[in-house]
């Protein structure tokens, strides 16, 4: 199979899916002409089931997931789609919380949104804060630890709000019987459409630590975001197609965020969830060639000055040996450094030669080992045209 029969097999899977949504929105549409009721519920449950997805995908993989952004995105999403859960099962007309209302739907989604907008925020300053530790030093257990950690957070925040809604009742009212939506729910609207803006910008400034694909499905499902914020708060004074066109972006916009994380990473698991170690394996690669060929340097110039200063000594008590008596090559070999005369004979063997090879040095020197045995393969073809 080639590239090219990959390209049109992925076109053809972009154009069913297509398709397939094309369908769902239809149905949905119908289904909202008849039965405002049902379509709301299963844009909410359609909506819940992609954030549980989300969460799943990256709670199991969060022991090998080193990107943070990814890991208090998919935490969050757990949180957010519950509170969606609840929303769409306090619906006025649904009756499942009696004496609650809209009021109540309303605080589940304000709720909601800020905890989507707030985790947008905040997961990218992980990765400015930590980016440069975290490509070096970053373990498993830290990256599980973490995971768990944001969980807890969530749970405490979540726990407090439902505290504060349902038993000390000092939540704001963000719809009153008469007098419609709040000025609060209006103001949070505003709010969580500009920190969904400041998400966005710090998201750019990250954007190397993520797949381009992968950044721009992000990067549009926020805006998408924002403007279902901006369409809620003004909830009251939309008619049924403009809160209808809301909950098609919202649905939209949690399916761009599954769509990056579970279909790309099934896709290609490797350029996302495990994006930092590949690239801080090719890191310590590079290093590691930069190392050793810093090593055979040092190696090769502290062989160089032992055999000057030993032919220097031998010079002496010989003078007739002088430096063009002999010639001489020089290689290392993971720390053996060699010498010899005018006849290629060895004459002068240094380093951890037994350890390296299992023959003592003196096996060399004599010739009752061939010393060839130590020139490693890519040195063969120039002693042989030195020696020619």
């Amino acid at each position: 199979m080639n590239i090219s029969d990959v390209r049109q097999g992925t076109l053809k899977v972009d154009f069913y899916e297509l398709m397939v949504w094309i369908t769902i929105v239809i149905l949905l549409y119908l289904i909202s002409l008849n039965n405002y009721l049902l379509f709301h519920i299963v844009i909410e449950l359609f909506s819940v089931y992609f954030a549980y997805v989300i969460f799943l995908i990256i709670w199991k993989s969060r022991s090998r997931l080193e990107n943070r952004y990814l890991l208090i995105l998919g935490v969050s999403y757990f949180f957010v789609g519950s509170f969606d859960f609840l929303s769409a099962l306090a619906f006025h007309h649904t009756g499942t919380f009696p004496g609650f209302g809209i009021n109540l739907t309303a605080r589940f989604c304000i709720i909601a949104r800020f905890l989507e907008s707030t985790s947008f925020l905040v997961a990218p300053l992980f990765l400015i804060r930590t980016g440069e530790i975290q490509e070096r030093n970053v373990k498993t257990l830290e990256s599980s630890i973490f995971a768990w950690k944001a969980f807890l957070v969530y749970a405490v925040v979540s726990v407090t709000c439902l505290i504060s809604i349902f038993f000390s009742e000092n939540f704001p009212d963000s719809y009153l019987q008469g007098s419609g939506f709040t000025q609060f729910k209006v103001a949070s609207g505003y709010l969580i459409s500009f920190m969904l803006l400041c998400s966005l910008f710090l998201l750019y400034i990250v954007r190397d630590r993520f797949e381009e694909k992968v950044f721009s499905l992000l990067s549009i499902s926020m805006v998408l975001a924002g403007f279902v914020s901006l369409l809620f708060a003004f909830d009251s004074q939309m008619g049924e197609a403009q809160s209808n066109i809301g909950l098609f972006f919202k649905l939209l916009s949690f399916y761009l965020v599954y769509k990056a994380i579970v279909d790309i990473g099934f896709e290609e698991p490797c350029s996302l969830f495990f994006r930092e170690l590949k690239h801080r394996e090719e890191d310590f690669r590079q290093k590691a060639v930069f190392f050793g060929d810093e090593y055979g340097h040092i190696s090769r110039m502290v062989g160089k000055r032992y055999l000057n200063e030993h032919r220097s000594a031998k010079e002496k008590d010989n003078p007739k040996d002088g430096p063009d008596s002999y010639s001489s090559y020089m290689q290392n070999l993971q720390g053996i450094g060699f010498q010899f005369n005018k006849d290629f004979k060895l004459i002068f063997l240094h380093g951890p030669v037994e350890e390296m090879t299992g023959y003592p040095k003196q096996d060399f020197l004599s010739g009752k080992v061939d010393w060839q045995q130590i020139i490693i393969s890519e040195d063969s073809s120039v002693i042989s045209k030195k020696r020619g």
